[in-house]
């Protein structure tokens, strides 16, 4: 929730977000996941359904059988992989002398020594033949 008030006079007004994942958003994505990796999870709801004289009985034992059956075919790691995935590649401050410095670095061959520098959140993995290291600085 978000409000603000003023009165004649001048004011300064600040807001400060802050961007987190949830539980929700985690369970989203893994069922997400799952449905596309089994059609059944992504067949049309029945015909009719939208009408005031539809039974939904059998849609709702539809609706939990899937249910019970996706709580233990969700893969965790995959979603929680892509969260991140996520963080590391998209919330980080670019600073001018960050800027600067990966402007004047020279390409890096296999064997160029890196150091990581404290209060960075990184992930180093294999992407078929290339070895990728993503990072980002958390403050």
């Amino acid at each position: 929730m978000h409000e603000a008030t003023t009165s004649d006079t001048e004011s300064l007004h600040i807001t400060l977000g802050v961007l987190h994942n949830n539980w929700t958003e985690l369970l989203v994505e893994s069922l997400a996941r799952l449905s596309l990796r089994d059609p059944e999870l992504r067949k049309a709801l029945p015909c009719g359904y939208a009408r005031d004289d539809f039974d939904r009985s059998a849609a709702r034992e539809t609706f939990h059988r899937l249910l019970a059956e996706a709580v233990g075919r969700v893969d965790f790691d995959e979603a929680f992989d892509h969260f991140v995935e996520d963080v590391i590649s998209t919330r980080h401050p670019v600073h001018n002398e960050q800027r600067h410095a990966v402007r004047a670095a020279a390409t890096p061959e296999p064997d160029t020594p890196v150091v990581l520098r404290p209060h960075l959140l990184w992930r180093l993995r294999r992407v078929a033949d290339d070895v990728v290291l993503a990072a980002t600085a958390t403050s």
